[in-house]
């Protein structure tokens, strides 16, 4: 007998409203909640970009412009702080700060490697500076004054044609006796049949010196070297100096000099410390770059002497010339 349809129907309802009831469906799931925003304190601040610090008395000039590119080349980027003007010790604290030089003024070295123990330091032309771990000193002690003093006589003697030198002494200068030692060596070097005329600063005149028949003068380096060679320069001799050219000396007087380097070694140094070496020394000489000709005026020195005088600085960078005299004492050997 078939069932009715009616109750086919009513059974299915039944059917389907306990499966209903049994598997019940699941409500749609909620979003995660969106994370607070970071602090302004949980931000990471940008590095800051690596500085190297020079402190000077004068701004400008080779060191200067050394270290400028030697701080580019390394992607860094180069203060300047000027003696009596420079906050030190902000300059000190920047960000970023790398490495330190310090040129002829305050702080002294052993205060820096105190405050900065970690960094860096290059100290340059300080006399009573010492090395440290982190602290290398260039120029002095230790600097190669007789190789100056040599090659400023070998430069007088190829410039003379009177085949007399006028030497300047008892400027006040330090390293008197090795200049006026190696001076005469370097004379007779470029000019072995010249003679010398000496006077002390201050009692020699410029017309007693060319009336003795000299026509190019040194002075030994020091606070009275400078008014000296300018008296002579007006007299219309040539001019020959070490260290620093005198400043009151126009150009077309001078016939070269023989200067101190610290932009060949600086950067050397800095080098050196920041690939772990410990601090030292790098005094001047001609073999490292920090004894070198300057200024030659060809007007004094013909190309045929020029090429001499560079023999004589090839001969001592290579060591096979000999000045003759103690660096330190300026005595005979």
């Amino acid at each position: 007998m078939r069932p009715r349809l009616g109750s086919f129907l009513g059974m299915l309802a039944l059917i389907l409203l306990a499966v209903s009831c049994s598997f019940p469906g699941q409500a749609p799931s909620a979003s995660p909640p969106s994370p607070p925003p970071p602090s302004a304190s949980a931000i990471p601040s940008p590095t800051p970009p690596p500085v190297l610090l020079l402190l000077s008395t004068t701004s400008g000039g080779p060191l200067e412009e050394a270290l400028e590119a030697w701080a580019n080349a390394r992607g860094w980027g180069l203060d300047v702080g000027l003696a009596g003007e420079a906050d030190v010790a902000g300059l000190l604290a920047e960000p970023g700060l790398q490495a330190v030089v310090v040129e002829g003024t305050e702080p002294t070295s052993s205060a820096l490697a105190v405050s900065l123990p970690a960094l860096p330091v290059v100290v340059v032309d300080r006399e009573n500076a010492a090395p440290g771990a982190r602290t290398s000193v260039v120029g002095e002690p230790g600097a190669r004054h007789d190789e100056a003093g040599f090659l400023a006589g070998a430069l007088a003697g190829l410039v003379s044609r009177t085949g007399m030198v006028g030497l300047i002494t008892e400027t006040g200068g330090r390293s008197e006796p090795v200049y006026i030692a190696a001076f005469v060596h370097g004379a007779r070097y470029g000019c072995p049949g010249c003679g010398l005329v000496t006077v002390p600063a201050g009692e020699g005149t410029a017309e007693g010196m060319a009336a003795e028949g000299a026509d190019v003068v040194f002075a030994v380096p020091g606070p009275e070297a400078d008014s000296s060679l300018s008296r002579m320069a007006e007299a219309g001799l040539w001019i020959v100096w070490a260290g620093e050219p005198p400043p009151a000396v126009s150009a077309e007087q001078v016939a070269g000099g023989v200067a101190f380097a610290p932009d060949a070694l600086v950067p050397q140094a800095l080098e050196a410390l920041l690939a772990g070496a410990s601090g030292r020394a790098w005094p001047y000489s001609v073999a490292n770059g920090g004894v070198r000709l300057a200024g030659l005026n060809p007007a004094a020195l013909s190309p045929g002497r020029q090429r001499i005088l560079e023999a004589a600085v090839e001969g001592l960078a290579i060591g096979e010339l000999d000045i003759g005299v103690d660096p330190v004492t300026g005595e005979e050997r």
